[in-house]
């Protein structure tokens, strides 16, 4: 920790006053080269830049666009990408809503194979736009708004054509550039500024997917382990009926899943579940621990 108000921590205050804490973060961590975390708990500069002092730039997030991006309100960021709409026919908090979903659409495949270039993305938003306006064309109906809704979807798909952004314009995979992957990797925790981690870096990266270092493991599934055993069961018995054999009552024990991949399933059942287990009258054998000590200890 600092001790005192040195002359960097004054530069720093003044410089929040002017253009909020964030950005004033932002320039120091530049100007020192210090890794940019605008989660990072401190009082003064100084007591930042000891806590990051084994840091880099290079190591945060280094693009002012986003950052800017991530401090606007939904309004300000629904206008700074899409803007109003126009006087006559303003974009409603409805119609923002729809153009971000329709943006994830139309924008899933380009980002999949690895990201996409300014025009791209300008093609895609102005694709979006066109779509929300040929929905309420639709919805409307009349003869004049179903030609416009004709006339507006050949206008999209010829754009798409001329940009090879329809779906069928796909480069098969074995055509990825090594950029692609690259910008994969960084996306993924794997590698920063076009450069792979380290060994000791991609195993701790790879150990927190699986949830070995704490949290929640990426793959990790949604139902418990008694869930999955019970989708089993059902599964075989279905299979018998339809090979006329008897059922089960119980599934086998070479057929349930291994104790030592618990890890991978919810520790407790959700409210779907739990209505799925009531409904269907089933038995819950793998009780959670924390049900456990409830029935053990029910004066808890």
């Amino acid at each position: 920790m600092a001790h005192g108000v040195t002359g960097k921590d004054r530069r720093f205050q003044y410089l929040s006053e002017d253009v909020g804490r964030e950005m004033a973060l932002y320039c120091f961590c530049a100007v020192f080269n210090l890794e940019y975390d605008p989660n990072a708990k401190f009082d003064t500069y100084e007591e930042y830049a000891v806590m990051k002092r084994e840091t880099t730039f290079d190591m945060g997030e280094m693009s002012i666009k986003k950052i800017l991006r991530d401090h606007m309100t939904d309004k300000e960021r629904w206008h700074s990408i899409w803007g109003t709409g126009g006087s006559k026919h303003p974009y409603t908090e409805e119609d923002y809503r729809r153009l971000d979903e329709l943006f994830d659409t139309y924008a899933d495949r380009q980002l999949k194979a690895g990201g996409m270039d300014v025009q791209a993305e300008y093609v895609l938003r102005s694709t979006c736009q066109d779509v929300l306006f040929a929905e309420k064309c639709r919805s409307r109906g009349t003869k004049e708004d179903i030609q416009m809704y004709t006339q507006i979807n050949k206008t999209i798909q010829d754009r798409l054509a001329a940009e090879q952004l329809r779906k069928k314009d796909a480069k098969p995979v074995e055509d990825v550039k090594l950029d692609s992957i690259v910008v994969a990797l960084e996306k993924a925790g794997l590698a920063r500024k076009g450069k792979l981690l380290s060994l000791a870096e991609v195993q701790e990266q790879l150990l927190r997917r699986l949830g070995a270092l704490g949290g929640e493991p990426s793959h990790k599934y949604p139902y418990t382990i008694d869930a999955a055993d019970q989708m089993l069961h059902m599964i075989q018995n279905n299979m018998y009926a339809n090979d006329n054999l008897p059922e089960v009552t119980e599934i086998p024990e070479n057929m349930r899943f291994d104790e030592n991949v618990v890890c991978e399933f919810a520790d407790e059942p959700n409210e779907k579940e739990v209505e799925a287990y009531q409904n269907m009258g089933l038995v819950r054998e793998h009780i959670p621990e924390k049900e456990e000590e409830e029935e053990r200890m029910p004066w808890q």
